[in-house]
């Protein structure tokens, strides 16, 4: 197998990190300086393109999130213009109490004239009676008694 092809950088660090640096090469975790740099850079790398890769994910289900989200607000606001139709086509609270008051009084007025028509059907009944009584006592007031005299006026309720 050939050897990697390596490429000299340059790059200015921060003393504490060049110190830990020199640590780990010391406590025999990398072989030189640059075997740490480079396994470091490389899971600096690995772990932005996983990233990057969760973070689309994310992003993918975040975008449906919304797109479901949205659906559901067409939905609702669909809804509450029906509701909102529905309310405009019920009758005024107020104009509906006046209609039933005038309903009560027109009761009460119906009411009133079946007692008034009842009282008059009495009257007529009564008047009726005295109408036959005074036509019998008539017919007997023109009878004149067979002696040619005519009864006396307080004589006229006798038989």
């Amino acid at each position: 197998m050939p050897p990697e092809i390596r490429i000299p950088i340059t790059a200015k660090i921060p003393k504490p990190l060049h110190d830990k640096i020199l640590d780990a090469v010391n406590s025999q975790k990398y072989a030189d300086k640059t075997d740490c740099i480079t396994k470091a850079l490389e899971k600096i790398l690995d772990n932005t393109e996983q990233s990057g890769q969760v973070a689309a994910d994310v992003l993918q289900e975040r975008e449906n999130e919304i797109q479901k989200l949205t659906a559901e607000l067409r939905e609702k606001y669909a809804e509450i213009r029906e509701l909102q139709s529905v309310i405009q086509g019920l009758p005024d609270p107020v104009e509906l109490a006046e209609v039933r008051a005038r309903d009560d009084v027109l009761h009460l007025l119906l009411e009133e004239k079946d007692r008034r028509i009842e009282g008059l059907e009495r009257e007529v009944r009564n008047l009726d009676r005295f109408a036959h009584y005074f036509a019998e006592k008539k017919q007997d007031v023109k009878q004149i008694p067979e002696g040619g005299t005519k009864k006396k006026w307080w004589e006229l309720w006798r038989k």
